[in-house]
């Protein structure tokens, strides 16, 4: 009976599992001279089975797509082949041939009267070269069809936005002379400018900055001739929604600071002066920018911090973190929570989560490039009271009210996927995150604790001075 399911349908031997399964189904909900006057399905459960989702086997199978899973302009179904009944769902059990991959549903509509075509290429895909070619030719000749007999893996970027990344030169010589021979091709040199983003590499790293988006930020808001400061905001600034000063325009204001950002429904003349400032800070830290250094140890660090209760609308609290790659900072944030914590072991101990729980996926992310991370991570905080309550999985006073969530971090920790250690204030790098600095002096201070521990060298290379400024700007 199998092997006439197969043959009717014309579908390989590899499907035999699914043939005799479904050969197996069918005969347990027909009548049988075993059992008088029953099915094997109704003398074994007592009930008889019901025959209206029977389905002809191997025909095709289209699988809604819901809304959430494409785009407008995408295809509402997609195309696979029935095989089986599911065991464990109410649904069918289907197989997509051109990702090879199984599925089960039942939001399906069939065509019982077509069966697989397997000698028809199921979709056309294009390799693009990603680098500098003549767009026009790559789009109106395109590379044949990958067949099954030539397995390779195509490149879908666009020839005019990407690069081709190689620590062998030999290599890479290589493969542009191949490309070559199937492109009208121009080899642009080093890459200078990617995506916005200056670039300039260096024998002992890359240095990487948007000075240019910078200016053009000024310019759109007529502050290239502002006077420069080095700290983006006071200490007594206080911003709230509910000061009583004129309202300004809304539209001007969201693209300065991004729709992203807080207070974009009460807007008043004071939120405007605030985001102001932060451009003249950025007129004077203009020419920074991140350098990442050839060599290092390939180590990820990471600093959490917190902001208890500054938000004088809800007292919600802040939370904040910054990872290393060895000598260089590569990721941070600064997030309000949905949450009012009760002391500042509490905030504290909420951020180590939230920055706990980053960096088993970066550290997971860093395992598939490569770059796998054989000790714990270690994350420093500044509060001794949160480190303990972290350490020890104990429920008391102190912690008993806490979500659940937020104890992540003792298994975490149980693991030794990560190690929360504590850090001095003064050198908590995730504090510039938090909080205004409170004087001028004292922002030459930060900049040098970020020299220490980002090897910055002001304008030739150090952490991206322009995270602190958007990171004001989405507290606005």
């Amino acid at each position: 009976m199998a092997r006439s399911m197969l043959k009717s349908k014309n579908l390989p031997k590899e499907f035999w599992a699914e043939a005799v399964d479904c050969a197996v189904y069918l005969s347990n909900r027909c009548p049988t001279w075993s059992v008088w006057n029953q099915t094997p399905q109704e003398a074994w459960s007592g009930y008889k089975p019901s025959v209206s989702h029977l389905k002809v086997f191997g025909s095709i199978a289209y699988v809604h797509v819901s809304d959430q899973q494409r785009k407008k302009l995408d295809d509402k179904s997609e195309k696979f082949i029935f095989i089986c009944y599911s065991q464990e769902s109410k649904g069918y059990k289907l197989y997509n041939s051109v990702d090879k991959k199984m599925k089960v549903s039942r939001d399906v509509t069939f065509d019982e009267k077509s069966s697989w075509d397997w000698t028809d290429q199921d979709k056309e895909q294009y390799v693009f070269y990603p680098i500098d070619t003549d767009r026009k030719k790559v789009e109106e000749e395109p590379i044949e069809p990958v067949t099954p007999s030539s397995p390779v893996s195509p490149t879908q970027l666009s020839p005019s936005s990407s690069s081709v990344d190689s620590n062998c030169v030999k290599m890479f010589d290589d493969f542009k002379k191949e490309m070559a021979k199937e492109f009208e091709m121009t080899d642009i040199g080093l890459m200078s400018y990617y995506l916005g983003i200056e670039v300039k590499q260096r024998d002992d790293g890359n240095f990487i900055s948007q000075e240019a988006y910078a200016k053009e930020v000024l310019k759109r808001f007529n502050m290239e001739n502002c006077n420069p400061i080095s700290i983006p905001i006071e200490v007594e600034y206080k911003l709230s929604r509910h000061v009583k000063e004129g309202p300004i325009d809304r539209t001007l204001f969201r693209s300065l600071v991004g729709s992203l950002s807080r207070y974009m429904e009460n807007l008043i003349t004071y939120h405007f002066k605030v985001a102001k400032r932060i451009l003249r800070y950025l007129k004077g830290t203009i020419d920074l920018g991140i350098f990442y250094p050839t060599s290092g140890d390939m180590k990820l660090v990471g600093y959490s911090d917190s902001d208890w209760a500054r938000d004088v609308d809800d007292r919600k609290i802040t939370t904040e973190f910054i990872f290393y790659f060895g000598e260089t900072a590569f990721t941070w944030t600064s997030n309000k929570q949905s949450i009012v914590t009760l002391s500042t072991c509490e905030a504290e101990y909420v951020a180590a989560t939230s920055t706990v729980c980053h960096a088993i996926w970066l550290r997971s992310l860093l395992k598939e490039l490569n770059f796998i991370q054989n000790e714990s991570t270690q994350i420093y905080v500044d509060n001794k009271s949160a480190i303990a309550l972290a350490k020890i999985p104990v429920f008391h006073d102190r912690s008993k009210h806490i979500d659940t969530r937020y104890h992540f971090i003792h298994e975490s920790i149980a693991k030794k996927q990560v190690q929360v250690k504590f850090v001095k204030s003064e050198d908590q790098v995730a504090d510039i995150f938090t909080k205004p600095l409170n004087r001028e002096n004292e922002g030459l201070r930060i900049e040098k604790r970020y020299q220490t521990f980002s090897g910055r060298q002001l304008q030739k290379r150090g952490v991206n001075s322009r995270a602190l400024e958007f990171t004001i700007s989405q507290s606005i």
